[in-house]
């Protein structure tokens, strides 16, 4: 992992990008919503709506960590102070947890 090799700029990033590409299978299999291209706010949006309302299958902890995790991507690809192991660490732990969980519900619904 990119994290043990004392770059958290390319572990957020990619963590960012494992999430990015999950999110896309979980609305085209679990909602039937498909596109060519999605573009990262829309993806989010849909997300957001998607799954994340009360009663809805993921929560606003999970929502935010899409945030989260896209903030710090953008962070991570374009600022040029580090990203900290401590910050990228935490984001890797909440993206990786929910791409889990993720990845469950398109399992369930395949």
């Amino acid at each position: 992992m990119a994290q043990e090799l004392g770059d958290p700029e390319s572990a957020v990033s990619r963590a960012y990008y494992a999430l990015y590409h999950t999110t896309i299978v979980l609305l085209e299999v679990v909602r039937n919503r498909t596109r060519e291209r999605w573009a990262h706010d829309q993806l989010e949006r849909a997300f957001l709506e998607e799954f994340c309302n009360p009663g809805f299958i993921f929560n606003a902890r999970d929502g935010d960590t899409w945030k989260q995790a896209r903030a710090a991507r953008i962070d991570a690809d374009y600022r040029l102070d580090r990203l900290s192991q401590r910050t990228a660490q935490r984001i890797l732990d909440r993206v990786e947890d929910l791409v889990t969980r993720m990845k469950y519900e398109i399992e369930r619904s395949v």
